[in-house]
């Protein structure tokens, strides 16, 4: 009798446990099918997963918005990298008759521009501009005008000049030309931000035309400079600064 009421007791857990089983397979094939699904099917079947294999979806999302804050933040505090150049830069290009001026590692102007004539040079090289006159005058050649002049290396200069129309095309005597409105423009650019933070690089070699040559030379008698020495003069030196108005050493 005992035999049986024991049988009968096991066989009762066997179909108790059966559920709970099968409950059991369930719960992890529930829980196997929400891990699967987790980055396409939204967040209410999170909650069915252990917490040590939940994902935080929201996470790149985040990430993504606190560094563009951070760099609009840094943007508008003027932080982002700073350029670490001069921070005016001139550059003459002499075949195309050309100034690029440069801001800070921006192109700010494109100008024309007219360097020496054929007889005359223009130096190439990077100068630092050495000093400024808002009006000089060239004893060199007649007390020619030169407005806003930036004087760059001995009495070479960028200033402005009256001969608009030669513009584009070499026509000085060594100094660079540029619309007077142009002249003052970068006048005021060096001015700003100083001569120590400022740089003139003067490259490449002018065309002269054929016609040009023959001209001078049929003028002058000989293949050189028209003033009769070998190399070119520059305007003036520094000792003629009472020829100078309003001059700065900045």
């Amino acid at each position: 009798m005992k035999q049986k009421f024991s049988f009968l007791l096991l066989a009762v857990g066997s179909i108790l446990l059966v559920p709970q089983a099968l409950q059991a397979e369930t719960q992890t094939n529930t829980d196997a099918r929400v891990r699967v699904i987790i980055g396409t099917d939204g967040q209410n079947k999170l909650a069915s997963v252990p917490d040590a294999l939940k994902l935080d979806l929201s996470r790149p999302a985040a990430a993504e918005a606190q560094a563009t804050a951070s760099a609009e933040a840094s943007a508008s505090n003027g932080t982002a990298p700073s350029h670490t150049g001069p921070a005016v830069r001139a550059t003459i290009d002499l075949g195309q008759q050309r100034a690029t001026i440069e801001v800070n590692g921006e192109v700010k102007h494109t100008w024309k521009v007219s360097s020496a004539r054929y007889g005359y040079t223009t130096p190439n090289g990077t100068y630092k501009p050495q000093w400024l006159s808002r009006m000089h005058y060239s004893k060199q050649y007649d007390y020619s005008p030169m407005p806003f002049s930036v004087f760059f290396h001995e009495g070479y200069a960028i200033h402005g000049t009256d001969s608009i129309r030669r513009l584009g095309s070499p026509a000085s005597h060594g100094c660079i030309r540029l619309h007077p409105d142009n002249a003052q423009t970068f006048f005021n650019l060096v001015k700003q931000h100083g001569k120590a933070n400022s740089r003139i690089v003067i490259v490449g070699s002018p065309n002269h035309t054929w016609a040009e040559r023959r001209r001078v030379e049929e003028r002058v008698g000989y293949s050189g400079n028209s003033n009769g020495s070998s190399h070119s003069n520059p305007h003036t030196d520094r000792l003629t600064r009472p020829f100078s108005l309003d001059t700065y050493d900045l």
